[in-house]
């Protein structure tokens, strides 16, 4: 009898011990024991994530960031300007390590810490109302603070400031027909192709 329980246990897969030990473990109302995360494995998979997000950004804002076109007396030409490129990749690097480490994979996530301290009171404002308020204030007066103290460089920033809303109107067309409505209608970008086509015969 000896021998053949020995030798069920030997053709037993493995692994198949610890899944009875569980089993046994649950039925008594004892749940499966499972070893916490030290900092090392911590550490090195906030750094994983990290580096995955970094080259995705990359990839990403490669021929945007590390690229610029100049117009030339031939053409266009492209001028190669790494450094911008690198700084977004780093802050993309940087921004995912720490949320990966003190937020996501964090027994104690810092969030916690922030919603206690922000937490509104009975007698104020929640601190996301104010937040909100302030950066509406900031966005309404920074486009006359921009022109004040940088007056050269008031047509670059008028196009990129339309370049960015044309952008977000484009985020909110999606989100509205793909998100909200569920349709997976990409119909809407050709009126973006209409106005785009429209602007290039009107200012040539």
């Amino acid at each position: 009898m000896a021998s053949t329980t020995s030798a069920t246990a030997a053709n037993r897969p493995e692994g198949a011990e610890i899944l009875s030990e569980e089993r046994r473990d649950a039925a008594r109302g004892e749940p499966p024991f499972t070893e916490a995360p030290t900092g090392d494995s911590r550490l090195v998979a906030s750094l994983k994530e990290a580096g995955i997000t970094a080259a995705i950004i990359a990839v990403i804002t490669l021929f945007f960031l590390a690229f610029r076109s100049d117009i030339a007396s031939g053409g266009l030409s492209l001028t190669l300007r790494p450094e911008l490129w690198l700084v977004w990749v780093a802050i993309a690097f940087g921004v995912r390590f720490l949320l990966s480490y003190f937020v996501f994979r964090s027994e104690q996530p810092i969030t916690g810490f922030l919603k206690k301290t922000f937490a509104p009171t009975a007698r104020g404002l929640p601190i996301g109302k104010v937040v909100g308020i302030a950066l509406l204030l900031v966005a309404l007066t920074l486009p006359y603070l921009l022109a004040t103290l940088v007056p050269s460089q008031n047509r670059y920033l008028l196009d990129l400031a339309i370049l960015i809303l044309t952008y977000v109107m484009l985020g909110w067309g999606l989100n509205i027909v793909v998100g909200l409505a569920g349709l997976l209608d990409l119909g809407y970008v050709a009126f973006y192709a209409v106005g785009a086509y429209s602007f290039a015969l009107l200012s040539t």
